[in-house]
C-alpha cells in the first residue's frame, strides 16, 4: 500500500502470562504472536483478525458496534486483556476482532507514546519521552497532605504502575493550579497532627491519695496543657 506505515508487533495472551507469573502455567505453554501490523491513526483500538484471536486463545469477553471509514456499521467481538509489545515499548489492552490483518490504532500508539514518522514510514518514539512511554494525567479531586507537597515539588511528577512482569505503566500527572493556593509544610502538618492527639489520662495509684501539684518549668513551658498529679 502506497505510503502504509507499518510496525512489527508481537501480541500475548495477558491471561496466560499472568499463569505463568503464578506458576500455574509452563512458560512453553504462553501463547505469543508476532506478525507486521498496519499503523492506522484512523482505528481508536487495537484490530485483530479471527485467526490471530484462535492462535492466542483469546476470549471474547463482550460485543461492540464498530464503524467504518465509509460510513457502515457493523457488531463486532471484543476481546480479554492483550500485550503488545512494538517497537520495544509494551501496553495492555483489548482489541477488536475484524477483518484479516492487524490493525494499530491511535489508542496504541497514545499508550506506547509512538508517533509516525510518515516520511520514512515508521514508527518512532515520542522525541520527549525517548527511553520511555509516559502517560499524561491532570491532577485532578482531592489527594492526601503528603502527595500536595509531591505534587507542588515541581510541575510535573512521575509515577510508575506496573502492570505485569514485563509491563509497566510510566505517569507524568501535571498539578492543577486551581487545587490549592499554597504547598502545605510537611512540618506544619506533624505540629497540627501532634496538637489534636488527645491527652492519655493519669492513671491512678490503687490505696494512694492523689492531689494535685504545681508543674515543672519544663512541664509549664509545654504548649499542650496537661494535668499533673502526684501523691
Amino acid at each position: 500500500m502506497m505510503g502504509a506505515v507499518h510496525a512489527k508487533v508481537k501480541l500475548t495472551n495477558a491471561v496466560d502470562e499472568e499463569l505463568v507469573n503464578r506458576g500455574l502455567l509452563a512458560p512453553r505453554l504462553l501463547r505469543e504472536h508476532e506478525t507486521q501490523g498496519l499503523v492506522d491513526t484512523g482505528a481508536v483500538s487495537l484490530v485483530i483478525p479471527t485467526i490471530i484471536v484462535e492462535q492466542l486463545g483469546l476470549r471474547i469477553r463482550s460485543q461492540r458496534l464498530a464503524q467504518y471509514a465509509n460510513g457502515s456499521e457493523e457488531i463486532v467481538g471484543v476481546t480479554g486483556p492483550i500485550i503488545i509489545e512494538c517497537e520495544g515499548r509494551t501496553t495492555v489492552d483489548e482489541a477488536l476482532v475484524v477483518g484479516n490483518e492487524v490493525l494499530i490504532g491511535q489508542v496504541i500508539l497514545e499508550k506506547l507514546d509512538l508517533l509516525v514518522d510518515c516520511k520514512n514510514q515508521r514508527l518512532i518514539p515520542n522525541p520527549a519521552n525517548p527511553d520511555y512511554p509516559v502517560a499524561m494525567i491532570k491532577c485532578l479531586g482531592d489527594v492526601s497532605a503528603t502527595s500536595r507537597c509531591n505534587v507542588y515539588a515541581s510541575e510535573y511528577i512521575s509515577l510508575s504502575l506496573p502492570v505485569s512482569q514485563k509491563t509497566t505503566i510510566y505517569f507524568k500527572i501535571k498539578r492543577n493550579v486551581n487545587f490549592i493556593k499554597q504547598p502545605i509544610p510537611i512540618s506544619d502538618l506533624s505540629d497540627n497532627l501532634n496538637s489534636r492527639t488527645p491527652n492519655k489520662p493519669q492513671p491512678k495509684s490503687k490505696g494512694k491519695r492523689m492531689t494535685s501539684c504545681p508543674p515543672s518549668s519544663a512541664q509549664a513551658n509545654s504548649s499542650i496543657k496537661n494535668e499533673w498529679h502526684c501523691p
